[in-house]
C-alpha cells in the first residue's frame, strides 16, 4: 500500500488552543462563516518516549505517525512531519522499541476554510477544546494577524489560551 508522507517544512504553521465552554457557539460561527466540515472522528494518540519533540502514532480514519517540535507557548509554531496510511501492527513495535509516555483519546470535529483549520476536540479526562491552525505555503500571508482576527471572531481572550499539548495536560493530571 502506498504511504502518504506529508512534510510541512515548506509551510509555516501557527496554532492556538483554548478551553471551550460552549461548542455550539463555535459550530454556529463556522456555519455562519462558510467553513467546510471535513472531519468527524475518534482519534487515539499514543505518544512515545523521545529525547526531543513529540512523536506519536495516531489511530483514526487513517493511521498516522506524527513528529513535531515546538515550544509550549500560547501561539505555537511547529514543523510537523506526518506519514499516513500505516498498518495498525506498527504501533506495538514502536511501543516495545520506544516505550509509551502517554495516550490521548479524543473526538475531533474539523472545519476548513482557505488556509485555516478549526477543530473542536473532546478530550477524554480533560474536556472540550478549540484549536485554530493557520498555515502559509510561501504565499506571504501574515499568519499572526490572521490568527488575531480569528481569536476575536471566536471570542478567545489571551488568558483563555492553553500553551501545553494534550499529552502534557494528561501527564500533569497523572502526577
Amino acid at each position: 500500500k502506498e504511504r502518504t508522507i506529508l512534510n510541512f517544512m515548506d509551510a509555516r504553521c501557527i496554532d492556538i488552543k483554548a478551553m471551550v465552554k460552549d461548542p455550539a457557539y463555535i459550530r454556529d460561527i463556522v456555519l455562519k462563516e462558510n467553513y467546510s466540515f471535513t472531519r468527524n472522528e475518534t482519534q487515539i494518540d499514543t505518544y512515545f518516549k523521545v529525547k526531543d519533540g513529540r512523536f506519536k502514532f495516531r489511530e483514526g480514519v487513517n493511521n498516522e505517525l506524527i513528529y513535531y517540535e515546538r515550544a509550549n507557548t500560547a501561539v505555537r509554531n511547529a514543523e510537523v512531519k506526518v506519514v499516513s496510511d500505516l498498518p495498525t501492527e506498527l504501533k506495538p513495535v514502536l511501543e516495545q522499541a520506544m516505550g509509551i509516555s502517554c495516550v490521548v483519546e479524543k473526538h475531533r470535529e474539523q472545519y476548513e476554510k482557505n488556509n485555516v483549520y478549526v477543530r473542536i476536540d473532546e478530550v477524554k479526562n480533560l474536556g472540550t477544546f478549540l484549536e485554530i491552525l493557520c498555515y502559509d505555503k510561501n504565499q506571504g500571508l501574515n499568519l499572526e494577524k490572521q490568527l488575531e482576527k480569528l481569536k476575536k471572531q471566536f471570542n478567545i481572550q489571551n488568558e483563555d489560551l492553553i500553551p501545553e499539548s494534550y499529552s502534557d495536560l494528561i501527564m500533569q493530571k497523572e502526577v
